[in-house]
C-alpha cells in the first residue's frame, strides 16, 4: 500500500499552517483536514471511494455543490460522482456534465483553478436548462503516479462570496490524499483481478485434465476471457492456410460454429505470421464480428509446440479504454491455455485412432485364425468324400455341409467389415454392435 508521504504534501501542510497561524479556528481546520483525509483513505472500494472523497471536501470547505469525474480515454469523462443535487434537480437537469468548458480545462491543463464568478471565464460554455445556479468555483486535478485521474469541483461558497487561498491550499491537499487513496484502491482492485483471472484458469485447467471436450472447454474459455476483461466479444479462430474457422465464441456469433472465412488480407495473418500480440484500432477484416468497424481489438496467436493453430481475439467497443501490458499478458495465458486445449484434443484423437487400428489388428487376425480353421476343416471334408467307394448320400451330404461352412464365412467377413466401415452413435448402439 501506497502512504501519503510525498514531499508536496508536506510543502502543502507547512503552507496550510503558515497561513492558518494567525487564525483562530487553525486547530479546527488542520483538525477537519485530518479528519476528511481519514475518511477518504478508509476502505478500498473505488466507486464508494470516489463518493467520500466529494463529500468529504464538500463538507470541508464549506461548499453547497460538490462533483467529481474520472478522466476517459478519449479526454472526456467517463464517471462524475456528485453532492448536493436531490433527485428531484437531477430529473429535470438532462444529461449530466461530458468535461467541457471550465471542467474539460482542468482535465486538458491539470492546475487548481478558483473563480469569484465561474460564468465570467473564458472557457466557460453556460449551464443546461434547469440546472441549478452557480458563481463561486474551485477546483483541482487528482493526480495518480503523474497522470490525471480526474479532477475535484467544488461550487457555492456557504458564508462567503468565494473560496479562499486557504480553500485552494485545502483541497490540494485532499486531492493529493485522494490520489494516494485511488491508486490504493487500483492497486486492491487489480489483486483482486489477478485472483479471478487464476481461479478461472484453474477452472479451465481442472476440465482438461478431466477429459472435458475441446469444444465445451474453449467455449468456457471465451466466456471467462469476456467477462474478465469486459470485452465486447471474444473468439478462437482455428487457421489453415488462407482459411479461418471458428471454433468457439461468446456470444454465440450469428454466423454460427465451424464457419469459414478467408482470411486474404486479415489482420489474423500478420499476428500468426509475427507469432506476437497484435493491437488493432478498428475491427475491419476481423470476422465474425458482424457489428461494423468501431471499436478495438488485441489479435493473440495460438501456438502448439512447434506449430501455430490459430488465434484468440478479443474485441471492445469505440471508445472504451484500451488494454495495457497486463492485460494483454492474461490474454496470453488464455491463449496459450486454449492452444493447449486443442494439443490436447489433436492427441486425444490420434490415441483414439491409434486404439481403432490396434483394436482393428486385433480383430484381423482373429478373423484369419478363425477362416484359415474354416478353410482347412472344409477342405478336409470334401477331401474324404473323394475318397473311392464313397457313398453317394454322404458325398452330397459333406458337399453341401461345405458350402453351409463357405457361406457362413462369408457372410461373418462382410458382417465384419461393415461394421468396421459404420460410425455414429446410430451404429454404436445397434444390438449388432453390442453382440
Amino acid at each position: 500500500m501506497i502512504e501519503p508521504t510525498d514531499v508536496a504534501i508536506d510543502t502543502l501542510l507547512a503552507e496550510l499552517r503558515d497561513r492558518l497561524d494567525d487564525s483562530v479556528d487553525a486547530p479546527t481546520t488542520l483538525r477537519g483536514l485530518l479528519e476528511a483525509v481519514l475518511v477518504v483513505g478508509s476502505g478500498l472500494e473505488l466507486d464508494s471511494m470516489l463518493q467520500r472523497i466529494v463529500s468529504a471536501a464538500t463538507a470541508l470547505l464549506d461548499a453547497r455543490y460538490g462533483a467529481l469525474g474520472v478522466r476517459a480515454a478519449d479526454g472526456g469523462l467517463s464517471e462524475f460522482v456528485y453532492v448536493g443535487i436531490n433527485p428531484t434537480q437531477r430529473e429535470v437537469m438532462g444529461h449530466l456534465p461530458e468535461g467541457r468548458g471550465i471542467l474539460g480545462l482542468l482535465i486538458n491543463d491539470p492546475r487548481p483553478v478558483r473563480l469569484g464568478d465561474l460564468s465570467k471565464h473564458s472557457a466557460s460554455i453556460g449551464f443546461p436548462p434547469n440546472h441549478p445556479p452557480m458563481k463561486s468555483f474551485l477546483g483541482t486535478p487528482i493526480m495518480v503516479r503523474g497522470k490525471v485521474f480526474g479532477s475535484i469541483y467544488l461550487t457555492e461558497k456557504l458564508g462567503a462570496p468565494e473560496f479562499t487561498e486557504e480553500d485552494e491550499v485545502i483541497l490540494k491537499v485532499l486531492a493529493m490524499s485522494a490520489g494516494v487513496a485511488v491508486e490504493n484502491a487500483r492497486l486492491f482492485e487489480g489483486s483482486l483481478d489477478r485472483e479471478r483471472w487464476l481461479t478461472a484458469m484453474a477452472s479451465i485447467n481442472s476440465r482438461l485434465l478431466m477429459g472435458g471436450s475441446v469444444d465445451e472447454t474453449l467455449s468456457m474459455l471465451t466466456g471467462q476471457v469476456r467477462e474478465l476483461a469486459r470485452c465486447a466479444g471474444a473468439y478462437v479462430m482455428l487457421v489453415d492456410g488462407h482459411h479461418g474457422r471458428l471454433q468457439a465464441a461468446s456470444p454465440a456469433a450469428p454466423c454460427g460454429k465451424d464457419k469459414r472465412f478467408d482470411l486474404t488480407g486479415s489482420p489474423v495473418l500478420k499476428a500468426l505470421k509475427s507469432r506476437q500480440p497484435m493491437h488493432l484500432d478498428t475491427l475491419e477484416g476481423l470476422p465474425p464480428m458482424e457489428q461494423g468497424d468501431e471499436g478495438h481489438a488485441v489479435v493473440l496467436p495460438l501456438s502448439a509446440t512447434s506449430t501455430v493453430t490459430g488465434v484468440l481475439v478479443a474485441t471492445r467497443e469505440a471508445g472504451t479504454e484500451p488494454w495495457d501490458d497486463e492485460d494483454v499478458a492474461r490474454f496470453e495465458s488464455m491463449a496459450n491455455l486454449a492452444a493447449v486445449a486443442l494439443e490436447f484434443a489433436e492427441q486425444q484423437r490420434k490415441k483414439r485412432l491409434l486404439d481403432v487400428l490396434a483394436d482393428r489388428d486385433r480383430i484381423a487376425q482373429d478373423l484369419h485364425d478363425n477362416v484359415i480353421q474354416r478353410l482347412f476343416a472344409t477342405g478336409m471334408s470334401l477331401q474324404s468324400a473323394t475318397a473311392d467307394g464313397a457313398d453317394t448320400a454322404r458325398v452330397v451330404e459333406v458337399i453341401r455341409h461345405a458350402i453351409e461352412q463357405l457361406d457362413r464365412t462369408v457372410r461373418e467377413i462382410r458382417t465384419t467389415i461393415f461394421d468396421l466401415h459404420t460410425t455414429g452413435a446410430a451404429a454404436s448402439n445397434s444390438l449388432r454392435r453390442r453382440l
